[in-house]
C-alpha cells in the first residue's frame, strides 16, 4: 500500500476539520498531534516540498506552548491517523492500514 497516498488523501478530503497523528518522534518517543489541514498560518514552506516523506502542519494547540506551531511529521512513522470520522492504524513492517471502528 502507498502511505504517501492513502494519508495525502486523507488529510485533502479533512479540508479544514480537525484530524490527529499519532508517530514515533526521532528519539523513538510517540506523540499525537492535532490539526487541520487547510491551516497553513505561520506554516513555512506550506507549498514547497522539501521531502515527499513529510508532512508540515500547523498544531493547534502545543502541550509545551499553549499556541499553534508548525510542525512536520515523516509519513513511514505515523502509527494511527483520525480524519473524517474515522480512525486508521499503519503497520509498516506489514504494509497494511488497519480501520478501527
Amino acid at each position: 500500500m502507498d502511505f504517501q497516498k492513502f494519508i495525502r488523501d486523507a488529510l485533502e478530503l479533512a479540508g479544514n476539520q480537525f484530524c490527529s497523528v499519532k508517530f514515533i518522534k526521532a528519539n523513538g518517543k510517540i506523540r499525537k498531534i492535532r490539526f487541520r489541514p487547510n491551516d497553513h498560518t505561520g506554516v513555512k514552506g506550506c507549498n514547497v516540498v522539501y521531502d515527499r516523506n513529510q508532512i508540515r502542519i500547523r498544531e493547534t494547540k502545543n502541550a509545551e506552548t499553549g499556541k499553534g506551531e508548525w510542525r512536520s511529521f515523516v509519513v513511514g512513522r505515523i502509527v494511527s491517523l483520525e480524519a473524517n470520522g474515522q480512525e486508521f492504524h499503519f503497520n509498516h513492517e506489514t504494509n497494511t492500514v488497519h480501520e478501527v471502528t
